[in-house]
């Protein structure tokens, strides 16, 4: 299994969002994508902060024109275009408002999820 996944947010947002990310990649033994995006948050490429990651089932993209179009949030900044290459490229999409926090900090993925490529 392997999922993608696009931290967004400022520097804190990211880092959290990222270690959770990959505990839970690592937890089901799954291969982690991340997109890093530098937007009006944090304009900062993940390499100018960051050491290179040295795990085994994580790859890190930087952004370009490609993950823009394709793997972007999709909103209306945007026109919702990235929801139609999401939905051909990956079995399934799990969006921002389909995570809802549980007591302090966890988190339940919405149902269809399981056992499938999410992006």
């Amino acid at each position: 299994m392997k999922f993608t996944f696009v931290p967004s947010g400022g520097l804190g947002n990211r880092m959290m969002s990222v270690a959770s990310a990959y505990t839970l990649a690592s937890r089901i033994g799954a291969e982690l994508r991340i997109l890093w995006f530098r937007d009006w948050a944090l304009r900062a490429p993940f390499s100018s902060i960051f050491k290179p990651l040295r795990a085994n089932n994580v790859t890190l993209c930087e952004q370009n024109l490609k993950h823009l179009l394709i793997n972007d949030r999709p909103r209306k900044k945007n026109f919702f275009f990235p929801l139609l290459p999401e939905m051909i490229l990956y079995d399934s999409h799990l969006g921002e408002n389909e995570v809802y926090k549980i007591g302090t900090g966890g988190v339940i993925l919405s149902n269809g999820h399981q056992g499938r490529t999410v992006g």
